[in-house]
């Protein structure tokens, strides 16, 4: 469906929360947006999984500042 909505994330969201929003679609790339709906970031789904393989810390929320 062309005209689908993408998946997005918050600020707040965690590298798993973005992971699975990410296995639930059928896209490379996730939105996060503001409260607004405003874009702040575009995150691909390879750099999610590098920020996994070279953090110290699983735990990390991704940062969109």
């Amino acid at each position: 469906n062309v005209y689908r909505v993408p998946p997005f994330g918050r600020p707040t969201h965690t590298v798993y929360e973005g992971i699975a929003l990410l296995l639930s679609s059928d896209d490379q790339c996730l939105f996060v947006v503001d409260c607004n709906q405003r874009v702040m970031a575009a995150i691909a789904f390879t750099d999610i999984m590098n920020y996994i393989l070279n953090s110290s810390d699983i735990h990390h929320e991704i940062s969109a500042g």
